[in-house]
């Protein structure tokens, strides 16, 4: 009996330890209760999501520009309101974050979700669908898309309001009919 208990404990402190390894090789992914939104860009029609190729998706991925395909790395959970929005990554747990300041070609990465004004959104500017950065409060630059290429990476460059800083909100393929949301 004592030796069966020893085979099971050593069993059971195996899993947690296995367990316990994984939970440290990937980001814990804790979604609000809210719907998954694909960003797509009104100027190429294709999808925000972190750059491709690299399993694991670690923080720091650039943020580019991909066709659309309803995948779990273009589905954003959105949270927040107002300048205070902060979208995670469904697929790799991680948070959209402009790296660095509110300066032209700042990039914009996925970056571990906290409560820092690197990761605040809100919408402005062109018909209210600029993807803006409130990076230090400043409001002052939204999200650009400099090519319309696959795996064009975006960044941040003072708002003029044109066409190539336009995102929506997509779900199920369509469209939200409130873009920006009252509660956005």
């Amino acid at each position: 009996m004592k030796r069966a208990f020893s085979k099971l404990l050593a069993s059971v402190v195996t899993v947690a330890t296995a367990s316990s390894l994984a939970l440290l090789a990937f980001p814990s992914v804790a979604h609000a209760d809210t719907d998954l939104y694909a960003i797509e860009s009104g100027l190429s029609g294709k999808c925000l999501q972190p750059a491709p190729g690299d399993l694991a998706q670690s923080t720091g991925d650039a943020i580019v520009e991909e066709p659309c395909n309803g995948n779990s790395l273009q589905q954003w959970g959105v949270q927040g309101s107002g300048h205070d929005i902060n979208f995670e990554n469904e697929g790799s747990g991680w948070c959209l974050d402009a790296l660095g300041g509110a300066t032209d070609g700042t990039r914009i990465v996925q970056w571990n979700c906290e409560p820092i004004t690197n990761q605040n959104w809100g919408w402005g500017g062109y018909g209210g669908n600029n993807l803006v950065s409130w990076v230090a409060n400043s409001g002052t630059q939204s999200i650009f898309t400099p090519g319309v290429a696959n795996g064009t990476a975006v960044e941040l460059y003072a708002s003029t309001f044109n066409a190539d800083e336009y995102f929506e909100l997509v779900v199920n393929g369509w469209i939200t009919e409130c873009n920006p949301c009252g509660w956005l």
